[in-house]
Formats: structure tokens, C-alpha cells, sequence
């Protein structure tokens, strides 16, 4: 059962968080390491939204905290690596090497049906441009 609940509320009980937001102004770093620190517990994140909603830097500063016990990333602050700031970098390396810390290659919104209509839109824009 799935039920609504204040983000004051959320942040007293909640275990894992999974982060399913757009980016907008708002949202972007809403994760900041002040609003991790608000949890009431040690919390597992993941983040299958946007990556700017939570820097490198504050993830490695929460998990040494041990405000968070994990975290999953579907989505990185910075998808490019070659764009990476010299920061980037060096929080995304210190990320990797923990073993609390896991990544997937931005998959978690694939599904058979998300396949199918991506290549449908393709097929049109090829049909569109011919």
C-alpha cells in the first residue's frame, strides 16, 4: 500500500529513499548535506532521477558522516566524464572506490513498453525526414 506523506514525516521514518524527481531550479542540489543531515536515521539513497539533484561532493560527505549507509546511482552530477571539473573528478573517484556505493548505466527508466515507443518516435522522425 502506498500512501502520502509529508516530507517532514517522510524524513522520521523512512529507510531508503529513492529519488524520482525532474530537474527543475527547485530541485536542483535540493540534496544538500544540511538536508541529509534533517533525516532522523542513517538512510540508503538512490538516485534514479536527475544527477544534479545531489552533488559528488555531498554524497562522500554524507556516507563519511555516516549519514548515509549506501548509495545506488542510476544518474551521475555530471553525465559527461570528459566534462568532469577537476572536483568532479576526484569526488567520483573517491565514490567509486567505496564499497557502499554502486552504480548502473542509467537504465532504471528501461522497460520493454519505454523500447518499443522510443524506436516508434525514431521510426518517425526518420519516416518525418524522408
Amino acid at each position: 500500500m502506498v500512501q502520502e506523506v509529508s516530507w517532514e514525516k517522510l524524513k522520521k521514518e523512512v529507510d531508503i529513499l529513492s529519488i524520482h524527481v525532474p530537474l527543475t531550479s527547485e530541485t536542483r542540489g535540493f540534496f544538500t548535506l544540511k538536508e541529509l543531515q534533517s533525516f532522523a536515521k542513517p538512510i540508503w539513497l538512490i538516485n534514479t532521477a536527475r544527477g544534479e539533484v545531489i552533488s559528488f561532493k555531498t554524497l562522500n560527505e554524507a556516507i563519511d558522516q555516516g549519514l548515509l549507509r549506501g548509495v545506488l546511482l542510476d544518474v551521475l552530477e555530471n553525465e559527461k566524464f570528459q566534462k568532469f571539473t577537476d572536483e568532479q573528478k576526484a569526488e567520483f573517484e573517491k565514490l567509486a572506490s567505496r564499497q557502499s556505493v554502486l552504480f548502473s548505466p542509467h537504465v532504471a527508466g528501461w522497460t520493454f513498453e519505454s523500447y518499443i515507443k522510443i524506436n516508434e518516435v525514431l521510426v518517425k522522425k526518420i519516416k518525418k525526414a524522408f
